[in-house]
């Protein structure tokens, strides 16, 4: 990070001497080495308990090692920032029937139960097995508000396993008979995987997955087959709740603030700018042997007005791009783009406040992943959807993994260099690392006449993380998209009914409405159109709305038609968000209680 990087090193080591660090036994390890058996059979009692009994074959390889290490999550974090929910790990056993040795090693660590199995003396090679008997609490969660029944939500394989992992066979026995099951993998817990559900039993098979993939299973059982079973939360500290400033505080702090403050300015300055071609008017991107002089712009950027959206960009990748970051109206936006394009048909009630989506039989082949995947999460019950439904809690991953997709287009594209969200992330992250040492080195050194270094460190971090809400620093490529974007958003601002311009086989008014929508002008688009009809010049084809043509419809109708649509989205989705809170579903993936991860030692 520079300057500011070099700075807040020195600020952190110095903050250290208060802090006594261990130092972990885990490492990841020889990257030769696998897991080619992981079985695992977890037994439930009507008392919520999950006896768990995990067989894994290691293969050292030729490349000896002393054996495996688990670790185990105690405390979870939920979507409630004020709650940790308490799990309980009991290790029963570690037994090896190839003669591996089994000396067990346990440790309690960030909120973790490490088990490490092994002698540092001994080493071995080849496939060992191991089998590791424990008891897991906290996973039941009773009568679940979105499926309405007792869930065991068990990621079965946790997202920090070091070591490729393959044969999995995961097997729930429950008390009942299972109601209902589910299984997920990948980064974000959205691959389904395949399970086989008999009776009280499912079982869950899954190929490989590489380090580092999670496996969540889902089985659902009667509400009330887990009575009195409840899951144990704790208080989780927030900054709010650990700190106050007050004006003696930011007086007393103010010299070790400066040089910090300083810097971030320095750095706020750098992650506003953008960079650009500096050889090219603003828009122009240079052609195939061009030479690109790349650099930060200095001064006003000046606007061309364009009468077409950038080529190939659709407008959720637009909102995007615009403010470095997804809003409710890029997905909305998105979702009436699918529309106009014939993947969506939309259907408004009498009043136009409410809406339904029936998905349409075009062929999907053509959709980024992103719009898949809100396709996909839109209807994942295969048949209409209406605005009202979508406050149902199921609908809280259609906002996210868009959410996550939608960052990710945008650094595939090439228009930012990192992720805009995990640019804001990375410094929200420094920013807590000196929140948290500056409390720890209050604490610490208020004997030694220190106190004050760590309020000034509370303060750095609590001004970095109020600064870095706009990062997200676009490149070259970007700025010239930002700039024909501009370009567009100025057309339709500013372009009169008799200034439009019409293309051969495109339906203007619907092709550009999302784009409307993104730059907050529908009304003002709508009413041009009305006025071309009216002057019998042009007629939107408005096959993908509703069941009357835009020729009958009133102005103020479809404009209000359209801004309860997307009002209603946007609220569905906010609902949809807040519903989850708490714990949703483990039926719509996304990941479940406990996992951890593991490897070789």
């Amino acid at each position: 990070m520079g300057r500011l990087g070099r700075f807040l090193a020195v600020l952190l080591i110095t903050a250290g001497i208060f802090l006594l660090t261990n130092n972990q036994f885990a490492s990841a390890g020889n990257p030769d080495w696998a897991i080619t058996r992981y079985n695992v059979v977890a037994d439930l009692s009507d008392d919520g308990v999950a006896e768990v009994e995990l067989t894994l074959d290691f293969d050292f390889g030729d490349n000896p090692g002393h054996g495996p290490f688990i670790v185990l999550p105690v405390r979870q974090r939920v979507e409630d920032p004020k709650k940790w929910l308490e799990l309980g790990v009991d290790l029963v056993s570690v037994t090896s029937p190839t003669g591996a040795d089994t000396t067990i090693l346990q440790r309690d660590e960030n909120n973790t139960r490490v088990i490490r199995v092994g002698d540092e003396d001994l080493t071995f090679t080849g496939v060992q097995t191991y089998v590791i008997k424990y008891q897991l609490t906290g996973l039941v969660a009773q009568k679940n508000k979105v499926s309405g029944l007792d869930e065991f939500n068990w990621n079965a394989i946790g997202p920090a396993w070091q070591v490729p992992i393959s044969n999995i066979d995961v097997t729930v026995n429950g008390p009942v008979p299972v109601t209902k099951a589910a299984c997920f993998t990948g980064e974000n817990y959205t691959k389904d995987c395949k399970f086989n559900q008999d009776g009280k039993t499912v079982h869950y098979k899954v190929k490989a997955l590489a380090g580092e993939t999670p496996m969540q299973v889902v089985a659902g059982f009667p509400p009330g087959t887990f009575v009195g079973v409840t899951q144990r939360f704790s208080k989780r500290m927030t900054l709010e709740d650990m700190f106050e400033l007050n004006p003696a505080t930011g007086i007393a702090t103010g010299a070790t603030l400066l040089g910090g403050a300083l810097l971030i300015r320095r750095k706020n300055k750098r992650h506003a700018q953008d960079d650009a071609y500096l050889n090219l008017p603003p828009g122009m991107i240079p052609v195939a042997g061009q030479k690109a002089v790349i650099g930060k712009w200095q001064g006003p950027k000046p606007v061309v007005v364009q009468f077409t959206p950038p080529r190939g960009v659709r407008p959720g990748e637009i909102g995007t791009l615009l403010d470095a970051k997804v809003d409710n109206v890029d997905i909305t936006a998105s979702i009436i783009d699918l529309a106009v394009r014939g993947y969506i048909h939309i259907e408004p009630n009498a009043t136009g406040k409410a809406h339904t989506f029936y998905p349409t039989a075009k062929p999907l082949g053509n959709l980024t992943q992103y719009e898949r995947r809100l396709y996909d999460k839109l209807f994942y019950n295969y048949g209409p959807v209406s605005t009202d439904d979508m406050d149902d809690g199921n609908y809280t991953s259609l906002s996210s993994e868009t959410r996550e997709l939608l960052d990710r287009r945008v650094v595939e594209v090439g228009w930012f260099k990192t992720s805009p969200k995990n640019e804001r992330f990375k410094f929200y992250a420094v920013a807590t690392a000196l929140i948290i040492t500056g409390a720890i080195a209050t604490f610490h050194g208020v004997a030694f006449g220190w106190g004050i270094f760590g309020l000034a460190l509370i303060v750095l971090g609590l001004g970095l993380a109020f600064s870095v809400r706009k990062y997200g620093s676009r490149t070259a490529l970007g700025s010239a998209v930002l700039a024909q974007t501009k370009g567009f958003e100025q057309y339709l601002l500013t372009a009169e009914a008799d200034q439009i311009r019409f293309e051969e086989g495109i339906d203007v008014f619907s092709r550009y409405l999302p784009y409307a929508i993104i730059f907050g002008v529908t009304d003002r688009w709508v009413k041009i159109f009305k006025q071309l009809e009216q002057a019998n010049i042009y007629y939107a084809d408005l096959s993908w709305y509703g069941s009357q043509s835009f020729h009958n419809f009133r102005s103020a109708y479809f404009v209000n038609s359209m801004t309860g649509m997307t009002d209603s989205i946007s609220a569905a989705i906010r609902s949809s968000e807040s519903s989850s809170s708490g714990g949703g579903s483990g039926f719509s993936g996304g990941g479940g209680f406990g996992g951890g991860g593991g490897g070789g030692w």
